[in-house]
């Protein structure tokens, strides 16, 4: 969910961002199957990635495991990790934003504390 609020928020800013040259990305853990079910899809003003083997998230430094608990617990909400991303690895990602330049160098990289270890 604050993934969700996180992105409308950047979603109000996109007209700036697109006056600047700039492109919104998401990135998701959910397999591409399940992105392509997304409803109103097309009306996103985004490109929508997947992450589902959770390569980015390592990459990024974003990465955290879900301990085994936790993810018994999401299922009695109804999240289920591994149908989402379409693997057993239970790793998610911190929020994040990252602005990167036209060459790719990532100029800004806010971190939200760690709830997690590393993956």
């Amino acid at each position: 969910m604050n993934r969700l609020v996180h992105l409308k928020d950047l979603v109000g800013i996109e007209s700036d961002l697109e006056k600047r040259g700039a492109q919104m990305v998401a990135i998701s853990m959910d397999q591409p199957s399940k992105l392509k079910a997304t409803p109103d899809r097309e009306k996103l003003h985004y490109r929508l990635l997947s992450d589902s083997d959770a390569a980015a998230a390592k990459v990024f430094g974003i990465a955290f495991k879900v301990d085994d608990a936790t993810v018994e617990k999401y299922k009695g909400y109804g999240i289920n990790l591994d149908a989402a991303s379409g693997r057993d690895h239970h790793i998610l990602p911190h929020p994040a934003v990252f602005v990167a330049d036209t060459n790719g160098k990532n100029s800004l990289r806010p971190r939200q504390p760690r709830l997690q270890s590393p993956a």
